[in-house]
């Protein structure tokens, strides 16, 4: 029989399962502000995962994002962040996986424009810390993105926000 391992199981609930509760909470304050921005996200199915650290998964109407629990340092609204990006990511008409996420990058600046600063610098800071240049080259490549752009994007992560926003009302 194949069975979960007693010791992993007893620290599953003694330390993992605690610091998931933890972190739904520290999220609590950031679901309205997160709604305001992006509405589809109501009722959406939202999972923490303890081991996936700065990242997020959509899966249809569930979306799975690292939780901020002690490990990671993460702070909580970069959670919120990766929530509302990978539902952007859901709620884009392009089946591309490469535009699905350009939209979602951009799109979502314009939006975070009305969050609160608190979001807005979470949104910012997650933007600049992206590894953004696989995407940019393709979207270079192929014509969508000019060379300036790839290479103000990568220069200036600091700046994605506001950049990103602009190529959207564009």
């Amino acid at each position: 029989t194949l069975e979960l391992a007693p010791e992993f199981a007893r620290l599953h609930r003694q330390r993992v399962e605690p610091e998931l509760l933890e972190a739904a909470r520290s999220l609590e304050p950031w679901w309205e502000p997160a709604l305001a921005v992006l509405p589809s996200l109501e009722g959406s199915r939202v999972e923490l995962a303890h081991a996936l650290g700065p990242r997020g998964r959509v899966y249809g109407d569930r979306i799975v994002v690292g939780a901020p629990v002690p490990w990671t340092g993460m702070d909580p609204r970069i959670s919120v962040v990766l929530l509302l990006h990978e539902r952007a990511v859901h709620d884009s008409a392009h089946p591309e996986h490469a535009l699905a996420e350009w939209e979602a990058l951009t799109g979502l600046s314009v939006r975070m424009r009305e969050a609160p600063a608190a979001l807005q610098q979470a949104h910012a800071a997650w933007l600049a810390s992206l590894e953004l240049a696989p995407l940019l080259e393709a979207l270079r490549d192929r014509g969508r993105i000019h060379a300036a752009i790839h290479d103000r994007l990568l220069r200036s992560p600091e700046h994605r926000a506001p950049c990103l926003a602009s190529l959207a009302d564009a």
